[in-house]
């Protein structure tokens, strides 16, 4: 059984693959953002993501505009970072009333953000 789709939008494309493989072996579809082939808008179009795993340093994908048009979508949104401490993306994420998680993180923390936002329960 798969759950829902991931977009993983990450400035770190080694972090990103490694959640992504984490996300799979939790059952989630997985797709990802290519900074280098297109826009983040491009990346959900394409994707159709209910949940955008998005890293609070991508200076395209973490603004307010791009966040509200997701959210409008019905897309729900988890912030991250793979390089940032703990207060420092709670910081980031509080403004825009996120879900988020600092890698490393232990799966517990990473389900409970995505169960957050609207993910499904883990076993």
């Amino acid at each position: 059984m798969t759950g829902a789709t991931v977009l993983v939008v990450s400035t770190d494309s080694f972090a990103g693959a490694l959640l992504g493989a984490f996300l799979e072996v939790e059952g989630y579809e997985v797709a990802f953002h290519d900074d280098a082939r297109e826009t983040p808008e491009a990346a959900v179009a394409r994707a159709q993501p209910r949940i955008i795993i998005v890293d609070v340093d991508h200076p395209d994908a973490f603004t307010q505009p791009v966040l509200d048009r997701h959210r409008a979508m019905g897309i729900t949104i988890v912030a991250f970072s793979p390089t940032r401490a703990s207060a420092e993306v709670l910081e980031r994420a509080t403004p825009h009333k996120l879900k988020w998680f600092a890698l490393p993180a232990d799966r517990e923390t990473i389900c409970a953000a995505l169960l957050g936002a609207g993910g499904r329960e883990s076993p």
